[in-house]
């Protein structure tokens, strides 16, 4: 267990690398990832990890990637998705990172539910957001879509959770 603004995590890891695992799990929260990762290369210990969403930090942390090389993690941004192709031809900086795809997909969604809803009100736009359906996303994997009903408040359905790797400064789409 690590606390998720904690700054020293060497002695944590060297009990880690002691026990000789095959790979290195990472689903801590916050800057911790930077601060594990600075212990994997001071213990020059060379072990495959998979992390969850934290490594994101690496799109406004440019100085963090360099230590997650080769870091396996969860994301939403992905190569093959149209919607997002299209939206870097309009906008490269909204489609670089999951922030400006979401917020995106986000503004769109707003837009339906405005359309939708039979008035300006609280009730209206929930009125108009629950008939937004299978509007294609920007994030995810490329048929993944938005919409909410009466009863379920996940906007994104399908393949929406997509692996990249940290790899010489940059995110690369895994697999």
């Amino acid at each position: 267990m690590i606390a998720p603004l904690a700054t020293e995590a060497t002695e944590l890891v060297a009990r880690l690398e002691a026990s000789k695992p095959d790979g290195l799990v990472y689903l801590g929260l916050g800057v911790a990832a930077r601060t594990v990762s600075l212990a994997v290369h001071a213990l020059e210990w060379k072990v495959p990890v998979v992390a969850n969403s934290a490594l994101m930090f690496g799109y406004a942390q440019r100085e963090w990637r360099e230590a997650w090389d080769g870091w396996v993690y969860v994301d939403t941004v992905s190569d093959d998705n149209a919607m997002r192709a299209a939206l870097r031809e309009r906008d490269r900086a909204t489609a670089a990172g999951p922030v400006g795809v979401a917020a995106y997909d986000i503004g769109r969604m707003l837009g339906e539910a405005i359309v939708r809803g039979d008035h300006l009100t609280r009730d209206g736009l929930r009125d108009g957001l629950e008939r937004v359906k299978r509007l294609p996303a920007s994030s995810g994997h490329d048929g993944t879509t938005m919409g909410f009903g009466q009863w379920d408040r996940g906007a994104l359905k399908g393949p929406y959770l997509v692996l990249r790797e940290w790899r010489d400064g940059k995110t690369v789409q895994y697999g």
